[in-house]
């Protein structure tokens, strides 16, 4: 008959290395980012955390699922506040899973489809449609990079649930207006230069050519004047 020796277990030496490595508090990956500018991260093709310094120049909300087909509205430099203001008023955010933030799709008589994926959880919460910013460094290649709802967020300032409420008690200044500034700043001329994390993933063939890049907000670091 197969028997096992019984365990044994001992008091670890608190001045230990290997227990003090373990017990080392451990960062967020999105803060160890790799510096890199815009040309090296493409001729280098890495992969991982990537902190870049960009300009940014042009925006655009990704669409809904069912208007795939439809023009994206792109915002730059040009576009006035009311340009950026009319593009959040829009097709801007959507209702998804409190969970995992699947849109969910309604019936016709308004009542929003499970997730079933997610179930028992049934919660229901706005986000934003991700958006795609199309940064440049100092040369001439660009990147486009995925902002997920809760980067996106952080870069609005502005709840998506709450986009048409008052900014302040008493204020005839509403959320919508305050992103809608934050986000034309990020966009106006003179250009203003800022730190980006992003996660960058690059999938190439046997020669290193990419097949396909993807990069991905992590964090945006504003300049002072769009704080």
């Amino acid at each position: 008959m197969h028997s096992t020796p019984w365990s044994s277990a001992h008091r670890l030496d608190p001045a230990d290395q290997h227990l003090r490595d373990f017990l080392a508090p451990r960062h967020s990956p999105a803060g160890d980012g790799v510096e890199l500018d815009v040309d090296t991260l493409l001729s280098q093709k890495y992969n991982g955390v990537v902190e870049l310094r960009v300009q940014v120049a042009a925006f655009s909300f990704q669409n809904s699922p069912s208007s795939q087909n439809a023009p994206r509205l792109l915002l730059d430099s040009s576009t006035p506040l009311n340009g950026v203001l009319e593009a959040l008023s829009g097709d801007a955010t959507y209702a998804g899973c409190g969970r995992c933030s699947a849109e969910l799709s309604t019936d016709a008589n308004g009542i929003y489809s499970p997730c079933y994926p997610c179930l028992p959880l049934t919660g229901v919460r706005r986000y934003y449609r991700p958006g795609v910013l199309t940064v440049s460094g100092r040369g001439y290649s660009q990147l486009c990079v995925l902002a997920p709802p809760v980067p996106l967020q952080k870069i609005l300032k502005a709840p998506p649930d709450k986009l048409h409420r008052s900014s302040a008690p008493g204020s005839q200044v509403k959320l919508i207006q305050v992103a809608a500034e934050r986000l034309h700043a990020l966009l106006s001329l003179p250009k203003k230069t800022f730190v980006i994390t992003i996660r960058s993933h690059f999938l190439c063939d046997e020669n290193s050519a990419p097949l396909s890049q993807d990069f991905t907000l992590l964090d945006l670091q504003l300049p002072t004047d769009c704080k």
